[in-house]
C-alpha cells in the first residue's frame, strides 16, 4: 500500500477512469499521519461506519 501512495499509481488510475477533467493533489504528510489515515480508512471500510463527527475521510 506504502508503494501505491509514493509511486503514483493512484492518479494514474484516476486519470485513466475520469470520464471528465481530474485534477489529481498530493499533500506533504508525515509517515506517522499517513499511517494514521491508512487505519482509519481501513477500520470505516471494514466496518462500515463513519466517525459522525469527522464525516467521510478524503481521499
Amino acid at each position: 500500500m506504502f508503494q501505491t501512495f509514493t509511486s503514483g499509481t493512484i492518479p494514474e488510475t484516476v486519470a485513466e477512469r475520469a470520464s471528465a477533467t481530474a485534477i489529481v493533489t498530493k499533500r506533504a504528510l508525515d509517515v506517522g499521519d499517513r499511517l494514521q489515515q491508512s487505519v482509519t480508512k481501513l477500520g470505516e471500510r471494514a466496518t462500515g461506519r463513519v466517525d459522525p463527527l469527522k464525516g467521510p475521510t478524503v481521499p
